[in-house]
């Protein structure tokens, strides 16, 4: 929901520049029906104040649903780590006494929090990966919704203009 929301917020800034730069804006700019009506319900509402208030809630919506993203991810890294913790302390309270006598407990302990940090960092960085990816998704599908014709355009000529930089990099 954020990454579709912070696409709308992306395509609301096409209006903003225009009426920033032009004064005005004309609804044809955008080539897609689909567009016209998602961020225009009446094209004779159009005036500035409108475009900034559109551009604002997505941005502040597509930040709400951003908090509410890491907040749960951050939740279930909890739920996580206290299910791995009691299930820790189970698998200690069922161990002999000559593993309390051989071991340390600060070794015990250190590994246990090692471990702990290791596993519920990798499992953020994969939903952090998930969530990223869905980002990705739709900042290369909005443009094609767009104007395809445009967007392969401006992806030939980024791909011309990116060629001397990987020869200098090599």
């Amino acid at each position: 929901i954020s990454s579709f929301l912070n696409a709308l917020a992306t395509i609301s800034l096409i209006p903003l520049v225009y009426f920033l730069l032009y004064g005005k804006f004309e609804i044809e700019i955008l080539q897609s029906d689909f567009f016209k009506k998602i961020i225009f319900f009446d094209e004779q509402k159009i005036n500035l104040l409108n475009v900034i208030i559109f551009f604002i809630s997505f941005f502040a919506l597509s930040s709400f649903f951003k908090i509410f993203s890491t907040f749960y991810i951050q939740k279930i890294r909890r739920k996580l780590t206290v299910d791995y913790q009691n299930e820790t302390l189970i698998e200690f309270f069922k161990a002999e006494w000559h593993f309390f006598y051989k071991t340390k407990i600060s070794n015990i302990s250190s590994a246990v929090y090692r471990d702990l940090n290791h596993v519920s960092s990798a499992i953020i960085s994969w939903l952090n990966i998930f969530s990223s990816f869905c980002l990705l998704i739709f900042l290369i599908i909005v443009p094609f919704l767009i104007s395809i014709k445009l967007t392969i355009s401006i992806l030939l000529i980024s791909g011309f203009l990116f060629l001397p930089f990987l020869k200098i990099t090599q």
